[in-house]
C-alpha cells in the first residue's frame, strides 16, 4: 500500500482521437516528442496500481492522451471506485462514452481551446452528454485554455467554467498562473494536508477558495452559469 499520497495521475491511453489536434500541444507530435509511443495502459497493470492506492485520494485520469480512448474505460474507472475520480478530456466523444462515464467518476473537465475547428462537434457532444446524465454524477465543467472568443454557446451549456493559460508546446510548463487556480477535481489539496492548514499562505488560499466555492454554490442554486477566469 502506498502511504502519504494525496493524488495520482494515470494516463490510460497515449492516444488522442480529437478530430483536429490542438496547435499548442506537442504531446501527439513526433517532431516535438521524437520518442513518442502510442498505446493503452495494460489492464492488469492498472488493477495492480488500484490495489496499492489508498482510499479517498484523488485519481486523475489524464496526461498526454485522452482517457476516453481506452477500450475498457468503464472498468478502469470502476477499479478506482475507492478514490475521488477526475477525468479531463477534449469532450468530442463524451456522448459516445456516456454509459462508461456516468456515475463512474466525480468530475469531468472538458478542455476548450481558442479558434477550435471542432467547436460544433465538441459542443454537441457535451450537450447530449448532459441530457443523458441529468442529475447524476459526474459534475461537468469547462476549462477555457486561453481566451475564448464568442463563448456564448459554451456558457449556454450551464456548467461551471474555469480558466487556464496556454503552455509551451514542448510540455506542460511555462504557465502563467493566476491565483486561485480551481482544480479540475474540485478538491484543494492544501486542505487535505494538516501540516499546511495553519500557514499564513494557506489561510489566504482558504479565503480565496471559499470565495470561489461560494460563487459556484450560489450559481448552483440560481441555475446561472459561472465564468471564472484564473
Amino acid at each position: 500500500m502506498l502511504i502519504g499520497l494525496s493524488q495520482i495521475n494515470i494516463e490510460l491511453s497515449s492516444y488522442c482521437d480529437r478530430h483536429t489536434l490542438c496547435g499548442f500541444c506537442g504531446h501527439q507530435d513526433r517532431k516535438t516528442n521524437p520518442n513518442l509511443k502510442f498505446g493503452h495502459m495494460d489492464f492488469a497493470l492498472l488493477e495492480k496500481i488500484a490495489a496499492q492506492v489508498p482510499s479517498g485520494i484523488i485519481a486523475s485520469f489524464h496526461r498526454d492522451g485522452d482517457s476516453l480512448v481506452h477500450p475498457r474505460l468503464r472498468y478502469a474507472l470502476k477499479a478506482f471506485s475507492h478514490c475521488i475520480r477526475s477525468v479531463v478530456t477534449h469532450g468530442e466523444t463524451l456522448n459516445q462514452r456516456a454509459d462508461d462515464v456516468i456515475e463512474n467518476c466525480a468530475t469531468v473537465t472538458i478542455s476548450v481551446i481558442p479558434n477550435d475547428k471542432d467547436r460544433e462537434i465538441q459542443i454537441d457532444s457535451v450537450w447530449r452528454f448532459l441530457l443523458k446524465k441529468g442529475d447524476r454524477a459526474p459534475q461537468v465543467q469547462l476549462k477555457f485554455v486561453g481566451h475564448i472568443d464568442d463563448a456564448d454557446a459554451y456558457i449556454a451549456l450551464g456548467v461551471p467554467i474555469i480558466g487556464r493559460t496556454l503552455h509551451s508546446k514542448k510540455g506542460s510548463f511555462k504557465y502563467h498562473r493566476i491565483d486561485p487556480v480551481v482544480p479540475e477535481e474540485r478538491v484543494c489539496l492544501n486542505f487535505r494536508r494538516p501540516e499546511h492548514r495553519k500557514s499564513r499562505r494557506n489561510l489566504e488560499w482558504a479565503r480565496a477558495y471559499a470565495t470561489v466555492a461560494g460563487t459556484f454554490a450560489r450559481a448552483a442554486r440560481s441555475g446561472e452559469p459561472v465564468m471564472w477566469s484564473v
